[in-house]
């Protein structure tokens, strides 16, 4: 059993519902003002990126460390690899409070903050289709297993969705939404609402439209396509099923441009070199649950630069790949 978590039931749900008050009546869309941001992709409970963020984020003198969601579901140290990022998190945010599990390293003061986006495995129904709530059960009990995801449900409802940067960057961890039209009025009218949207979402005197709604589920679950045609805006069917959608070039630039952005940051997929530059850098795909069952040879993070330039890392601070300014 893993020592950074909380060691019994009683200790968890206290664990969740002291950090969570820091966290809540934060935007829904994070602001960065300043850089250079640290992006990293998927950890999907291998723990030792997170780490190896943490290092990173130091050497490079980062502004900003931004995780762009999928924490547990798969690896070998889900519950270890949430409660540590929450934690950080929210100390991040104000949090003052400390408990004895929580990895050391999470108990110094960086010169950094953190933000932690919601991934599409920072849901209960998911994860049910997956191992992590089987972690859940292997520590704290069957028993337990209700009130444990009521307070992990908790837990979800507190991330962000959507982070941009003053420089251009929109941060996601699946992908762009697709809506009734990319006009830029309507675009930027969504993105206003979201905006306005304070955590946890369900909580919100402002009431969200259907497309709304669904706009911020595809933020987290949608793909882009390489292969899809790219004369006009393209959002096709996805082999995750509907409502989920690929999109292609077309599309990302068009609605990147309409909220005056040039680059979208994102996750989600697995990928051998841990990460992709699609579309002349407009688009960045990093994946950082290193080894990932050998699916992925190094964990990659998109170190993100004030002037628009930036470069791919790997945990041994490398330069895997340079991309220009948008």
């Amino acid at each position: 059993m893993s020592t950074y978590q909380p060691s019994s039931v009683t200790e968890f749900i206290d664990f969740v519902s002291k950090v969570v008050k820091s966290l809540k009546f934060k935007p829904v869309v994070v602001r960065i003002d300043k850089g250079p941001v640290l992006w990293v992709g998927d950890i999907h409970g291998f723990y030792d990126n997170i780490t190896y963020a943490i290092e990173m984020a130091k050497e490079n003198s980062v502004s900003t460390l931004i995780f762009l969601g999928d924490y547990v579901d798969r690896g070998p140290l889900q519950t270890q690899s949430l409660t540590n990022i929450v934690y950080s998190f929210a100390k991040s945010e104000g949090y003052e409070g400390n408990f004895d599990f929580i990895d050391p390293l999470f108990q110094e003061s960086f010169p950094f903050k953190i933000i932690a986006l919601k991934g599409n495995h920072e849901d209960i129904t998911v994860n049910k289709r997956y191992d992590f709530l089987s972690e859940i059960v292997e520590i704290y009990g069957k028993t337990n297993l209700k009130s444990i995801v009521q307070s992990i449900e908790i837990v979800y409802e507190h991330f962000p969705i959507i982070a941009e940067t003053k420089w251009g960057t929109l941060g996601v961890h699946g992908g762009i939404p697709e809506l009734k039209s990319f006009d830029k009025t309507i675009v930027l009218e969504m993105m206003k609402t979201l905006r306005k949207l304070k955590i946890p979402i369900k909580n919100n005197p402002l009431k969200l439209n259907v497309e709304q709604v669904m706009a911020i589920e595809k933020f987290l679950w949608n793909d882009p396509d390489e292969k899809l045609a790219n004369d006009q805006i393209i959002f096709s069917e996805s082999m995750r099923g509907s409502p989920y959608k690929v999109f292609n070039q077309n599309a990302c630039n068009v609605f990147l441009k309409n909220l005056g952005h040039n680059r979208l940051v994102r996750g989600h997929q697995s990928t051998k070199g841990a990460f992709d530059s699609l579309w002349n850098d407009t688009l960045i795909h990093i994946f950082s649950a290193f080894p990932y069952f050998g699916k992925c040879n190094t964990p990659a993070f998109f170190l993100d630069f004030q002037d628009g330039s930036g470069k791919i890392i790997n945990h041994q601070n490398e330069t895997l790949y340079s991309t220009k300014s948008n």
